[in-house]
């Protein structure tokens, strides 16, 4: 078997490269980082990745699309460009090199308009208000993909973390020690948490059905660790891990949702490159967590970790 992954030089794409390659895949890694990794790896620009290279790097029979722009902050083209060109032009070169299967790693924030999902699952509509760039380039991939002629799987797997994370810890770390981010309510609001070695199993399993199925309706799965977490005290036990506090201020919601608003105003207009922005505000402030029922039943998906565990096994000292 031979794979082809995009962000092969990111979090999720690296990590993954590494477990194919245990299961005895050849891989070749796109990436818009250089790098030298232990497989094949080729830093390019997959929004205008012409015929001929993409041909070199067959065949294939899988893409694992896991090249993305995640975050709060920048401009709407930027998110159009990585997340929905790329995503098209890699679906075309796809379809006509017949690449057999096509699996891209998506969020659950396509389906969050800023309230809260307790259990949601695979029937929950598009945001009618996304609440993001990002979010928004999302919704716009997923639907190239669900439009796609190439056998697929999407998966939404939400707020991925763990050893070597470049994302989610980092900038979490980063608010704490610039003190950009306190605790503004004394709710127990839960979240969803997908540990990298789970996220990783369900991109393997998710190839394993598709190459078993005679069907061939593109199917979406949230991926979680199935165990919702209080979010502030995720953010507690790192602030713990890294030595310092949490701070606690409590405001109310009205207040902290206006400062919210002109964190994120600022950020659009490149005033700041990190804040409390609305976004964010309402993460912190409604549960949303997901059903992993389907991927359970159809893939065979069964987190190996609970977010305690997982946590600790992130900040372990490294023998």
């Amino acid at each position: 078997m031979r794979a082809l992954i995009t962000g092969a030089s990111g979090f999720v794409g690296f990590n993954l490269a590494k477990y194919l390659l245990t299961k005895g895949v050849e891989v070749i890694g796109l990436g818009r980082r250089q790098a030298n990794f232990d497989f094949p790896y080729i830093s390019c620009n997959l929004q205008s990745l012409d015929k001929e290279q993409f041909r070199s790097f067959m065949p294939v029979d899988v893409i694992f699309h896991c090249a993305a722009k995640v975050g709060f902050s920048g401009s709407w083209k930027d998110f159009y460009l990585t997340n929905v060109l790329a995503t098209k032009r890699l679906l075309e070169l796809a379809e006509e090199a017949r690449v057999k299967y096509f699996i891209y790693t998506s969020s659950p924030s396509v389906v969050f308009n800023g309230q809260a999902i307790i259990n949601g699952d695979e029937n929950l509509p598009y945001a009618s208000n996304p609440k993001s760039y990002y979010a928004q380039s999302k919704i716009q991939a997923e639907q190239l993909v669900l439009a796609s002629n190439l056998k697929s799987i999407i998966l939404r797997p939400h707020l991925i973390f763990g050893p070597g994370d470049t994302n989610l810890i980092p900038s979490i770390k980063r608010a704490l020690k610039e003190g950009k981010i306190f605790r503004f309510t004394e709710k127990k609001v839960f979240s969803d948490f997908c540990y990298i070695e789970d996220c990783v199993e369900a991109h393997w399993l998710a190839f394993q059905y598709l190459m078993s199925s005679s069907s061939r309706a593109p199917r979406v799965f949230f991926i979680t660790q199935g165990d919702p977490f209080c979010i502030w005290d995720f953010i507690e036990t790192i602030a713990k891990f890294c030595s310092t506090k949490l701070k606690k201020l409590v405001v109310p919601e009205w207040l902290i949702k206006t400062v919210g608003y002109f964190s994120e105003i600022k950020m659009k207009l490149g005033i700041s490159s990190f804040g409390l922005t609305g976004t964010l505000v309402e993460h912190l402030l409604y549960d949303h967590f997901f059903c992993i029922e389907r991927a359970t039943k159809i893939l065979g998906f069964k987190p190996k970790f609970c977010v305690k565990e997982a946590l600790k096994l992130t900040f372990k000292p490294i023998a």
